[in-house]
């Protein structure tokens, strides 16, 4: 009796193949000892490789055995593939080629997508700061602009001034936050 999610591969008697129907076996005219050898192999299972939501491929595995070659995911604009996980979000297990199929039914892994650094640069400058005592700070100029690799970003983007220094006259302050 094959243990869960396995199933009988092969039932032989002194290295000859018996045929199994329905759980049985029957070796007829028996003139010596017999060695009788079973073997088990994992069942099938069905894997869904997702990228983002959607189905990539799909493959029949032997529960047991390794998963063996991977597709290779293609990240979307502003990602990076990190690996194939057990869950959505590189929660879970990493799986490798080499990793074990460890579930039994049909499942899914997950491509795990991070989001690439961007390269940030902000330039600019803030011309005839002007602070009346009492009054608001007022500016003539706030000239500001933001790259990120390279593409000018300035107009997609909330750009806000700020500045912790008592001294420094401030027109809105310079904090970027890429919306």
């Amino acid at each position: 009796t094959p243990d869960e999610y396995y199933e009988l591969d092969f039932l032989k008697a002194n290295g000859k193949d018996l045929t199994v129907s329905n759980g049985k076996a029957t070796i007829n005219d028996i003139q010596e000892d017999q060695t009788i050898t079973a073997a088990f192999v994992g069942v099938d299972v069905v894997v869904t490789f997702v990228v983002d939501g959607a189905t990539l491929e799909t493959k029949t595995l032997k529960y047991g055995a390794a998963y063996g070659t991977l597709p290779s995911a293609v990240a979307p604009d502003g990602y990076d593939f990190s690996g194939w996980y057990t869950e959505a979000n590189g929660a879970g297990s990493l799986i490798e080629a080499t990793t074990l199929v460890a579930n039994g039914k049909a499942h899914s892994v997950y491509a795990y997508l991070t989001a690439k650094p961007l390269n940030v640069t902000v330039s600019g400058l803030v011309d005839k700061l002007v602070h009346y005592p009492g009054e608001e700070s007022q500016s003539a100029l706030l000239d500001i602009k933001v790259l990120a690799d390279n593409v000018d970003v300035t107009n997609e983007v909330t750009i806000k001034v700020e500045s912790s220094d008592a001294s420094v006259v401030v027109v809105d302050g310079l904090t970027l936050k890429v919306a």
